[in-house]
């Protein structure tokens, strides 16, 4: 009797009521729970409107029902579509999410201007991202994308438009204290290391805020390990990505156009540059360090001790100057390059290659550096002395003529980034940190100028270069 009677109110409500007034009613009733299980089919021939809102609030979130409902109301239902397009974002399914989001924009959801102008942002469509951004300037989450896109373009313009609107809110006042920190808006401040002989003084750049903050946290990081003590950092400026005309591509070495410093010479104090890109792999070109935005502390120290005039124990490229011939005097602290075979004196032999090898004090009297062959004597410590100092062979420099050897059997950190730093290198460092530095950048910037046909300028630089 009592399903009878819910039954013949449902279809009484139907007849008389319309419009917002029915639509309210069958809210009512969903809430209270008024509305049977059995009788929601019967709700569907009537109007199907109201048998998918049943199925969207009683349906679990993500079900086949649920989604099926959903998809029928988000076309008129801005609420629906919001909540569709959150689901597919929690799936990463970043396709169905997009198509959702604009949709509940168009239907008055102010909420999906923000997922839709930062996925604009990540897939480089900035002119649509910062129209977007615009439209809702009042928010916090448009003015960092303002800021964030002007800094990719380099268009200070549209900062200068939100400065104002930043200072009205704590966390935009934030924002415009870091941009004033990394000398995005102030620029009057020229930073200054003290040079003396304690640190290495190094000015790292960065494109876009949030690799300018991935600079400070990588130069905190660094403190705490065995190279931190023998740098110091000025805070990291921006740099607009433009003005530095790189030309690598994907994961090739970093390379850009180093000339471009000539007009930054009266910002920079420093012996060393470092800069932060999005992406590009890792080096040292002389005196200036490249990144990419990826970069852990343990890169970062990788290429610190290029600085300090360690070499890359893993194969470098057979045209890398290191490579192209025998020094005669040692040139880094950890490699030396050596022919390999050699017809003579054992002895006369030991004491001429000795004198090429920076870690020759630490080689025992009793460690073998050569050994017999059928070419004569080639260059090398055999596996039985592996736990003492010797010339080990290293894949770091191979041709026809010529090998490379270190002072230890183990891996390290210049092969791979993750293994220690180990004690001899270590110690190294203590007893002569500043041996075999790498020129500073200044020497960069006259070889680029010098390649552009701009001798009186390059040579300037070399002056300078001279100094540090």
């Amino acid at each position: 009797m009592k399903k009878r009677w819910q039954l013949t109110f449902i279809v009484i409500s139907f007849i008389f009521l319309s419009g917002f007034y029915y639509k309210a009613f069958i809210h009512w009733a969903i809430e209270n729970d008024f509305i049977s299980n059995k009788n929601i089919q019967f709700v569907k021939i009537i109007d199907k409107d109201a048998f998918h809102y049943i199925q969207y609030t009683k349906q679990t979130l993500g079900s086949n029902q649920w989604l099926t409902s959903s998809h029928f109301l988000a076309k008129s239902d801005g609420k629906v579509a919001l909540a569709l397009a959150d689901h597919y974002l929690s799936l990463k399914q970043m396709k169905e999410a997009m198509l959702w989001y604009k949709q509940a924009l168009q239907l008055g959801q102010s909420k999906a201007a923000q997922p839709i102008a930062q996925q604009w942002f990540l897939e480089n469509l900035w002119p649509q991202s910062l129209s977007l951004a615009k439209q809702y300037n009042q928010y916090f989450w448009a003015q960092q994308l303002i800021v964030n896109i002007a800094l990719g373009q380099g268009n200070m313009s549209d900062l200068d438009l939100i400065k104002d609107t930043l200072a009205e809110t704590s966390e935009g006042q934030e924002l415009l204290k870091q941009l004033n920190l990394y000398q995005v808006i102030n620029k009057d401040t020229v930073p200054v290391i003290p040079q003396n002989s304690s640190c290495l003084s190094i000015q790292l750049f960065a494109t876009s805020l949030t690799d300018l903050y991935h600079s400070s946290q990588l130069i905190k990081q660094i403190k705490d390990t065995e190279v931190g003590n023998y740098f110091c950092f000025n805070t990291p400026q921006y740099i607009p990505i433009d003005i530095l005309d790189c030309d690598h591509i994907g994961e090739q070495a970093i390379r850009c156009n180093e000339a471009i410093w000539d007009k930054y010479s009266a910002n920079i104090t420093t012996r060393y540059l470092g800069v932060l890109l999005p992406s590009g792999g890792a080096n040292v070109h002389s005196g200036i360090l490249y990144l990419d935005s990826n970069d852990s502390v343990d890169v970062f120290k990788h290429e610190l001790l290029h600085l300090l005039g360690f070499i890359d124990e893993y194969a470098l490229p057979i045209e890398h100057p290191f490579c192209q011939s025998m020094s005669q005097h040692p040139n880094a602290h950890n490699i030396a390059v050596v022919k390999e075979t050699y017809q003579g004196s054992r002895s006369y032999i030991r004491q001429q290659i000795l004198t090429k090898i920076p870690w020759r004090h630490l080689i025992e009297s009793t460690t073998p550096i050569l050994y017999k062959s059928e070419r004569g004597w080639k260059v090398g410590t055999s596996e039985a002395f592996k736990n003492k100092v010797g010339l080990f062979p290293v894949d770091t420099c191979k041709n026809s003529q010529l090998i490379s050897v270190k002072p230890l059997a183990v891996q390290t950190t210049l092969a791979y980034n993750e293994l220690p730093l180990p004690q001899v290198y270590k110690d190294f460092l203590k007893n002569d940190s500043l041996k075999y530095l790498m020129p500073s950048y200044h020497y960069n910037v006259s070889e680029a100028l010098k390649k552009e046909g701009n001798k009186i300028s390059a040579q300037a630089w070399l002056n300078r270069a001279k100094n540090f």
